[in-house]
């Protein structure tokens, strides 16, 4: 990227990418910008190669100034820069949908137990879950020896006990409730927070 530099070095006119430009009467081919030297371009038509200065995390530029270096044909970004004010309760709604939405993508995923893959689809496979364990849970308060059947995400065919089977739906309610766990804990991290910058500093990916 150039720039175009009025008599003051003011800046004329930037340039993106080569293309021609007209100066005065003059035409030049786009190819300028990769036949001539810096010091070439200075010449012909006062351009300059454009220096660009990021913007640190947490300032905002309030106004951009330049710095010419005719020495060197270069202009230099120099922005006048401020802190931004971030409105903590805001940020911390933000955050903690943002934990919100993670979770049931983290929720609706398979779980083998002891070589099952226990499909975790919906909210229809949870309730499905849900009544075979309580229906286990029946069959080991009544004694009975009634065995049931389960068919795994790869609709492969299980006859379980009643003691297999609690123990396949206890294993996925348990990793349900570790993620219900984990996005409590993140969310009051989010909300014991005293900054913004401790939030935005914050790996809502851990613990899942």
């Amino acid at each position: 990227m150039w720039a175009i530099l009025n008599a003051d070095n003011s800046v004329k006119e930037f340039i993106t990418f080569p293309q021609a430009v007209t100066v005065g009467d003059i035409q030049y081919p786009r190819n300028i910008w990769t036949l001539m030297t810096p010091a070439e371009l200075f010449a012909a038509i006062r351009a300059v190669t454009y220096i660009k200065t990021e913007v640190p995390e947490g300032k905002y530029c309030t106004q951009m100034l330049f710095t010419v270096d005719e020495t060197n044909y270069t202009i230099t970004e120099n922005p006048v820069l401020a802190d931004i004010v971030y409105d903590l309760p805001t940020v911390k709604a933000q955050f903690c949908a943002q934990v919100d939405a993670l979770l049931p993508t983290k929720e609706y995923q398979n779980v083998v137990v002891n070589g099952i893959e226990v499909a975790i689809r919906n909210e229809v496979d949870f309730r499905n879950l849900n009544g075979l364990m309580n229906a286990a849970l029946l069959a080991k308060i009544t004694n009975a020896t009634t065995t049931f059947d389960y068919r795994d995400a790869a609709n492969a065919h299980h006859t379980l006990s009643a003691d297999e089977t609690i123990a396949m739906c206890s294993a996925v309610l348990a990793k349900i409730s570790a993620l219900y766990n984990n996005s409590w804990v993140l969310k009051d991290q989010i909300n014991n927070a005293t900054t913004a910058q401790e939030i935005f500093a914050m790996d809502l990916n851990t613990g899942w």
